[in-house]
């Protein structure tokens, strides 16, 4: 009777110690244990959402350092949509109008945008209105956007030049052919057909010069395979190859590039985040880190799907970067915060939070008090 209660006993606790584990072991792989960062860069973050149970596109911003969530409204599911870096203008695809780009001013949606409750049940606006210019794509854009294979979502990335007198965006299908078109706020357009033949995903301007940082991708079985940051010269339209990437960002100063890499193809491919310095002409790799290897973390920028599910963005004071990427045992992209002082990376929201995925993220400058 002894010897059975003593190996109960020990039955019991090595039960107790396996559950111990499995608990442990559940909890790194499920959550993203993080510490919540104490100072909060302020601004405000647009994103867009796109509902799993339905085709409408939705605009939202969070104000920081309160993460307070407002709904802006639609946005043309073909769109792309640019803050200038001064914060005071918005560039988007016309919701009346694929083949056009709509500008208005941020100040106008200061009464139109709703508070978001923590539920599902947000209700829907129209962000489409008093736009002060408007301007047709170039016909070299309308006309290979007109090309198949469509797959229903064109290359609308755009980006403000640093002066807000031009507007970059990219034309044409990913998978087959794309083509970038500079726009003036004069109504003057330019195209570039030798970038049809680095295959250009994305564009982003320099904060301080006429300077444009390009990645040039190749998509294989729906992965990113040889991608590449350029400087791209508009006026010379010669390229400098930089570092290997993807969907460049710029930091406020012009200093540095983030970015996103392919660190590994087998079995799977695997990404990180990298930040790019100019002057040491140097990489750093932001992640994986310890953190994301202990939370059982990896980026997923989920290139595939939507076109701008993979972005980075920084905040003004370039303290702290967000980003749009899948996380494990999430079936969608959400955006999450990276703290350059910890290295820490938490949710910039609860990601059931608006039952959608999170993407194209742009920190920029603009208050909702309008000052």
């Amino acid at each position: 009777h002894a010897a059975g209660v003593k190996m109960q006993s020990k039955l019991t606790l090595l039960i107790s110690f396996l559950g111990i584990l499995l608990l442990s072991s559940c909890s790194n792989e499920q959550s993203l244990p993080v510490t919540p960062v104490e100072m909060m860069p302020k601004g405000t973050i647009f994103f867009n959402a796109y509902p799993s149970n339905s085709p409408e596109t939705r605009m939202y911003m969070v104000t920081m350092p309160e993460r307070k969530i407002q709904e802006m409204g639609y946005e043309n599911s073909n769109s792309g949509y640019a803050i200038s870096n001064d914060g005071s203008l918005i560039a988007l695809t016309c919701f009346d109008d694929s083949d056009a780009i709509c500008v208005l001013k941020t100040s106008s949606i200061i009464d139109k945008t709703k508070f978001v409750s923590e539920s599902n049940d947000v209700g829907y606006g129209d962000i489409f209105f008093d736009d002060i210019k408007r301007f047709s794509f170039p016909d070299k854009c309308v006309k290979i956007n007109e090309q198949p294979p469509n797959y229903d979502y064109p290359l609308r990335q755009m980006s403000w030049s640093y002066d807000n007198s031009k507007i970059s965006i990219i034309c044409g299908d990913k998978w087959e052919e794309s083509i970038l078109c500079i726009i003036g706020m004069d109504g003057t357009s330019n195209c570039y057909p030798e970038t049809t033949e680095k295959r250009i995903t994305f564009v982003a301007w320099s904060p301080v010069n006429d300077t444009l940082a390009v990645s040039s991708t190749t998509y294989v079985n729906m992965f990113i395979t040889s991608p590449m940051v350029y400087l791209f010269e508009p006026k010379s339209g010669d390229f400098q190859p930089l570092f290997s990437g993807f969907a460049p960002a710029w930091s406020p100063d012009g200093n540095r590039i983030a970015s996103f890499f392919i660190y590994q193809t087998e079995p799977i491919f695997t990404y990180g985040m990298q930040v790019y310095s100019l002057e040491d002409m140097k990489n750093m790799t932001l992640l994986p880190n310890e953190q994301s290897k202990l939370a059982g973390f990896s980026l997923r920028p989920e290139v595939a799907e939507r076109n701008n599910d993979c972005t980075i963005s920084w905040s003004m004071d370039e303290s702290q970067l967000v980003f749009s990427s899948r996380v494990r045992h999430f079936n969608s992209s959400n955006l999450l915060l990276y703290d350059f002082d910890s290295g820490k990376i938490q949710f910039l929201i609860d990601p059931d939070l608006l039952g959608a995925i999170h993407t194209y993220p742009q920190w920029t400058p603009f208050e909702l008090n309008g000052e």
